[in-house]
């Protein structure tokens, strides 16, 4: 079940000719009901499969873990000279 601004991802767009749906295209929930899901992104009429979306998974980088290469990588430099 999706959430109310919810990102997905599109898995599958169906067969259909003018689809707006694209694979791998991010799109943002308005609202699910039962089995269907409405998207910012598609006109307001159109409830597509739920089954056709996954979650975006949003990888968060902590920039400490390249803090601490660069400070590793400065500290040799220093020593060396």
């Amino acid at each position: 079940m999706f959430v109310t601004g919810q990102k997905i991802v599109c898995v599958n767009p169906g067969p259909w000719e003018n689809n707006p749906l694209k694979k791998g295209s991010i799109y943002t929930v308005v609202s699910q009901q039962h089995v269907f899901v409405y998207l910012v992104e598609t006109p307001p009429e159109s409830g597509w499969f739920a089954s056709r979306f996954k979650p975006l998974e949003e990888n968060k980088t902590d920039i400490s873990v390249f803090k601490k290469i660069l400070n590793l990588a400065n500290n040799k430099v220093l020593e060396g000279a």
